[in-house]
């Protein structure tokens, strides 16, 4: 198997959502000028450009095992490119193990309509329940707007009824090996195609 980047897909994401909560943050990005002195001698400063606000955004991560240091290195930094990209942005980074994320706490957060921002979030079902209660973003229209819909092999795990509400951090390609002595001893033709079965288990169909 060949684990593909993924800092576009964490970098797409977290900019999108760190600009929302700039947007909406009320935030003044107006210059201010000195006052002034009212002796003719004295000069007038030149004007100040005001910081700007500070926001924090928790991200809810998964990369606390010492087999995913590599990872977490990735997400690191992504972040810190996130962070200069935009002014008064810092993540708050949240690392919860994987299941106790997805069975526990993950679960009592939407349920409480108060997920992080930003959070790893298993495909399939967890998608699909979750979209439908309203507490996913649909990325459709910012994934068309940035070009970036067609930069993924797959995302059905993270599509409902047509919307996209999720990103692929990590890809894999899987290879088939066989034997072709077996298959000729055996009359077997080659299968060109396979099936995906209802239990997620490959096989393969002629």
């Amino acid at each position: 198997m060949k684990k593909t980047k993924s800092a576009l897909s964490l970098a797409m994401v977290m900019a999108m959502a760190a600009t929302s909560v700039a947007c909406g943050s009320g935030g003044d990005t107006k210059t201010a000028s000195a006052p002034a002195s009212t002796s003719p001698a004295a000069s007038v400063k030149p004007a100040e450009t005001a910081k700007p606000k500070e926001f924090k955004m928790v991200l809810r991560h998964i990369e606390i095992k010492d087999t995913v240091k590599a990872n977490l290195a990735i997400l690191q930094d992504v972040v810190k490119a996130t962070e200069a990209e935009i002014p008064g942005l810092k993540f708050e980074l949240d690392g919860v193990e994987d299941v106790v994320n997805r069975d526990t706490k993950l679960k009592a957060e939407m349920q409480a309509g108060s997920p992080p921002p930003i959070f790893d979030l298993f495909g399939g079902a967890d998608t699909q329940n979750y979209s439908k209660a309203g507490r996913l973003l649909d990325l459709t229209p910012i994934l068309a707007e940035l070009g970036l819909k067609d930069k993924f092999m797959n995302l059905n795990e993270f599509t409902v009824d047509g919307k996209i509400y999720g990103l692929p951090r990590v890809g894999y390609v899987e290879g088939v090996f066989y034997n072709k002595k077996m298959f000729a001893d055996a009359g077997v033709q080659v299968p060109k195609t396979w099936l995906l079965s209802s239990r997620r288990s490959r096989s393969w169909m002629s």
